[in-house]
Formats: structure tokens, sequence, C-alpha cells
């Protein structure tokens, strides 16, 4: 294989250099290491690689690299903003350090928020003003004044003990 002059003198005292590392020097002459993280967006999914297509800019330039990553990624992430290192610094293998979340806005009152905590032995969901729980017609509604309506076609209440209802006054019909 011949060289040009620039490599032939980097192979030293007239042996040849090997060819693999002339390439890869010229690459990275063209292209300076990245030293930091860099935020990329996966565009693609390559399937026989198993790997996302991450679209990421470097040396103020868009580029596309298929991807190694440390976590779980799958095709449906396509469109999320990923962190970027790159291996030895080279931006031809760059490594999928994390996904980047979402920002929300803080909790207002037109959102909805629910908190569900769970020990094991039961299972506490609390909601600010009302929580309810629907299963076609029949419902449950707890609100925050201490209500609870229980909506249905038809309502049961058994029991194998004592069935007690006590209140200020009971109304029945």
């Amino acid at each position: 294989m011949r060289l040009d002059a620039a490599s032939e003198d980097s192979a030293g005292s007239g042996g040849e250099a090997d060819p693999l590392k002339v390439l890869l020097a010229k690459r990275h002459d063209r292209l300076e290491p990245v030293a930091s993280v860099t935020i990329g967006t996966i565009v693609a999914w390559d399937v026989e690689r198993a790997g996302p297509w991450i679209a990421f800019l470097a040396h103020g330039r868009e580029m596309s690299e298929c991807a190694r990553t440390l976590v779980g990624l799958s095709p449906s992430d396509i469109g999320q903003q990923t962190v970027l290192a790159f291996e030895d610094g080279d931006v031809a293998r760059p490594i999928v350090m994390g996904i980047l979340s979402r920002v929300t806005s803080p909790a207002t009152d037109t959102q909805k928020t629910i908190d569900i905590q769970a020990d094991g032995e039961r299972v506490v969901v609390t909601a600010s003003r009302r929580l309810v729980l629907r299963c076609g017609a029949a419902s449950i509604t707890l609100t925050e004044a201490g209500k609870i309506l229980i909506s249905g076609r038809y309502v049961l209440t058994q029991s194998s003990g004592v069935n007690k209802l006590s209140g200020g006054s009971i109304q029945l019909n």
C-alpha cells in the first residue's frame, strides 16, 4: 500500500505505517476530540445493530451516528433527547448515557395529580379534592368535605355480622 508523504513520515525509520492507524489519524486530525457530554436526539432505529441513530451537533455541524447505550432503549424512544458521551472523544463512537426527562410545570388546580402508597398490606390513594372509583355505571366518590357517594343501578350491602348504618339522620327512600 502506498501512503502519502505525511503518512510515510509518521511511519518512522523508513518502514511502512499501518494503514488503519493512518486513516484514523487523518480522521482525528479533521475532528478534534469531544471532551464533554452532548445532547442528541434519537432519530431512527437500526434493526441490524439493535441500536439508536442519534443526531447531535459536534464541531459546529449536524452529525448522525448509530450509538451504543447504557440505558434500555427501543424504537418507541424515537424523538427523545439523550445525553451523549464519546468513546475516546471520537464523535463517530457515541454512547447514550441517559434519556433527558421531559420538564413539566408544577401541579396546578387544573392538572390531575395522584399520590399512591403501598406497603404490602394496604394501598393508600390520596387526592386533594375528589377521588372517584368508577366501573361502568357504578361509582364511589370521596370528596374533600368528607362525603362518600355510592352510585349504581343496584347497590347491595351484605354482612355475615352486624350491618350497621349510623349518622345524624338516616333517610330511606
